[in-house]
């Protein structure tokens, strides 16, 4: 469950990556359900965007809702600032907030009830899932544009504290790593490597301490219910035990969700991919491929026998092969490239069984030297692949050695067709 501001994207794209796509019900908010066939939902894994708890009752009775809450005066001036910058979000709501500043919009009331209390408000929000959809149907049938917001609910404390207990996790943006950690541990999902960050601020962080001591009293005073909602649920989560990455893939294979990879093995590229930073499969004339993204870092993740070396084939696009590199810790491991053409390269490289990670899994590294925006692209790029598959296992030692391929350094500007990013970051059912 998705409210709004709390790090979902980033939440979203590591659930997402999980499972395969047609596992994942393709609807991420009510206006989108109309479209879904509600006598098919038990098709799917995975439920997620911006609902209230009303479509908790439309789902198989064996999902686990996951939700995060976020520090409410912080969550509300990331409200406010999106609402002003982004016509998208809220069309109504911009052309009011556009251009004032954070102390104007604090005080228009037309602006500031839009933000304030919105967690706890969600959370009180029972209005059943066939109610809100007969709704939509009927201002569809009479022309109007469908608004989810006509069955909004007052913030209640108590029902907001006794709707989160109906939640299988409940997580705190301010302890987003940490917590992803403990979600993929007692859900039983691949650990995320990097760790997802929070959503990036084009405008830049905005410190409330350094608001005009008013200006953060009316905030704090709006936002009463879910201040106190976020305190309670801060001090019972406080206890909890600290989580390990290595944790998790010791348990992915101890219990069994993991196999031990002893043999070839070729990965859909439309299903799970176990590591980070992979955007979701995309269909097109070659067969369907997936970009890497947000970061220049992108990870693979991988439960390998011991004893063994391991051949690990793909079918990448860059248009710089001397871009790529791959690792593992401080290691790198030499490229092979088989075939190029273009910008596409059937690539290969050995993990040694002296590198593999021993009763957990191994990450690989891939690191281009940018990311970068293509012109019908909002998404921050490294590269794309075609094809991942482990291509050979062999008795450690055995493998041939890798003879690494000399790559020109680039050199000149990047391509007209693209426009670099540099670093910059944006950011269920088992």
């Amino acid at each position: 469950m998705h409210l709004p501001k709390t790090a979902g994207m980033a939440l979203r794209v590591f659930l997402g990556n999980q499972y395969p796509l047609d596992r994942v019900m393709p609807a991420n908010d009510w206006r989108e359900l109309l479209s879904v066939d509600l006598t098919d939902l038990k098709q799917y894994d995975l439920f997620q965007g911006h609902f209230s708890c009303g479509l908790l009752d439309l789902l198989p009775a064996d999902v686990t809702p996951i939700t995060f809450l976020r520090e409410p005066v912080a969550r509300t001036i990331s409200h406010l600032k999106h609402l002003r910058r982004d016509p998208s979000f809220s069309p109504m709501a911009y052309e009011l907030a556009a251009g004032r500043s954070l102390e104007e919009l604090v005080r228009d009331d037309r602006i500031i009830k839009l933000c304030c209390d919105v967690q706890a408000s969600l959370l009180c929000n029972y209005i059943p899932g066939e109610t809100i959809l007969a709704g939509l149907r009927a201002d569809q049938s009479a022309g109007r544009i469908p608004n989810p917001d006509a069955f909004a609910a007052p913030a209640d404390l108590a029902k907001a504290e006794e709707s989160l207990a109906r939640f299988g996790f409940v997580g705190l943006v301010e302890d987003f790593q940490e917590d992803i950690l403990r979600l993929a541990m007692e859900l039983g999902l691949h650990p995320p490597h990097p760790l997802p960050r929070r959503n990036f601020d084009p405008e830049g962080a905005t410190d409330p301490n350094a608001l005009d001591p008013e200006t953060l009293a009316i905030i704090r005073e709006r936002n009463a219910i879910d201040i106190a909602l976020y305190e309670a649920v801060k001090q019972r989560v406080a206890t909890r035990p600290p989580v390990m990455q290595s944790d998790i893939g010791w348990n992915l294979l101890a219990y069994g969700i993991y196999q031990p990879i002893a043999e070839p093995v070729e990965f859909a590229m439309d299903g799970p991919i176990p590591g980070s930073n992979w955007y979701a499969w995309e269909e097109s004339a070659g067969g369907g491929h997936r970009w890497t993204g947000p970061l220049s870092e992108t990870t693979l993740e991988l439960p390998l026998a011991p004893a063994f070396d391991f051949e690990i084939s793909m079918h990448v696009l860059i248009d710089k092969l001397g871009d790529l590199t791959v690792h593992i810790g401080d290691a790198e491991l030499p490229i092979r490239a088989d075939s190029s053409q273009g910008r596409m390269h059937r690539i290969a490289f050995w993990v040694p069984a002296a590198l593999a990670e021993r009763n957990g899994l191994t990450t690989l590294r891939f690191q281009t030297r940018e990311v970068f925006q293509a012109e019908s692209d909002l998404r921050p790029l490294s590269f794309l692949v075609r094809a991942l598959s482990v291509s050979r296992v062999e008795p450690a030692g055995m493998a041939p050695p890798v003879h690494a391929v000399a790559v020109p350094a680039p050199v000149g500007d990047a391509p007209r067709r693209r426009r670099s990013a540099g670093s910059r970051r944006r950011a269920g059912r088992r």
